[in-house]
C-alpha cells in the first residue's frame, strides 16, 4: 500500500540551531550531530520513523488508533517511496492529518521536530495475534556543508563557503503486534457485535403528579460504539 499523498508533508521543520535547546543531557549528542551535518553526513538517529498504537490488546471489532510519526533533527525537503502496511486482518479507516503540525519532542534524550504523517483506525476482523506490518519511506534531507575547496568562487565567499546538499535516507518501522480477543461466551441472541461504552439515562418531565395525571418518561441512549465492519 503506497501513499503518494504523504510526499511533501515532511517539508517544514528547520532545525538550524534549535537542537541545542534540549538541555545539558543532550548537549554532547547535539554537538556531534552538528559536526556530522557540517560534513554532509547524517547520524543514524537524525531522522526516525515510529509507529504508535493507543492499545494493543482489544476485542474483535474494537478500534486501534495507529499513528505514523516522523522525527527529524535536520531540515527536510520531501518524502519519497512511501510504503505503508496492508493492514491484513483489519478494516482500516483513514483519518485526516492536516490538523497536525510540527512539534518539539524529546526521544531517547534528544530533541526532535516531530509530526504525524499518517493516522488510521484499525478494526480487527478476526481474533488472534495480528500484526501491523513493517512500513518504510525515503526522506530527503537538506544538509548545509562547509566547502573544503581551496579555490572558492566569489559566490562561495559570499555564502561563507557553505553549500546545501540533499541527502536521501531510507527509514523503516518495525511491525507492531496486536492481540485480538474473541467476544466472551454467553452473549444474548440479539447481540450483533457492538463493542464500546453504552449508557441509558431516564428522566421524568414532572417529578410530582396527581392521580391519573399524565407524565412523560424520556430515555436517552448515550453510546460510544467502537465496532465497525465493512
Amino acid at each position: 500500500y503506497k501513499d503518494a499523498a504523504a510526499a511533501g508533508q515532511a517539508a517544514g521543520p528547520d532545525m538550524g540551531g534549535q537542537a541545542q535547546q534540549g538541555g545539558a543531557s543532550a548537549g554532547g549528542a547535539d554537538k556531534k550531530a552538528d559536526a556530522e551535518a557540517r560534513s554532509g553526513k547524517l547520524a543514524p538517529d537524525d531522522i526516525l520513523l515510529r509507529v504508535t498504537v493507543n492499545r494493543n490488546n482489544v476485542y474483535k471489532g474494537q478500534p486501534v488508533r495507529v499513528a505514523f510519526k516522523l522525527y527529524t533533527r535536520v531540515q527536510l525537503s520531501g518524502i519519497e517511496s512511501v510504503k505503508y502496511p496492508a493492514f491484513n486482518g483489519f478494516w482500516a479507516q483513514e483519518l485526516n492529518v492536516d490538523g497536525y503540525s510540527w512539534q518539539r519532542e524529546t526521544l531517547n534524550g534528544k530533541v526532535y521536530d516531530a509530526r504525524v504523517v499518517k493516522e488510521v483506525l484499525l478494526y480487527p476482523q478476526q481474533s488472534g495475534t495480528l500484526h501491523i506490518e513493517q512500513s518504510s519511506m525515503t526522506v530527503v534531507a537538506q544538509i548545509v556543508v562547509q566547502s573544503r575547496s581551496h579555490s572558492q568562487s566569489l559566490f562561495d565567499d559570499f555564502f561563507g563557503g557553505q553549500s546545501v546538499q540533499e541527502v536521501r535516507k531510507n527509514l523503516s518501522a518495525a511491525p507492531v503486534p496486536v492481540t485480538v480477543r474473541d467476544f466472551p461466551a454467553g452473549a444474548p441472541a440479539s447481540f450483533n457485535g457492538a463493542v464500546g461504552k453504552f449508557q441509558l439515562n431516564g428522566s421524568l418531565d414532572k417529578q410530582t403528579v396527581t392521580a391519573n395525571a399524565s407524565d412523560t418518561l424520556s430515555l436517552i441512549h448515550i453510546s460510544e460504539p467502537t465496532r465497525r465492519t465493512p
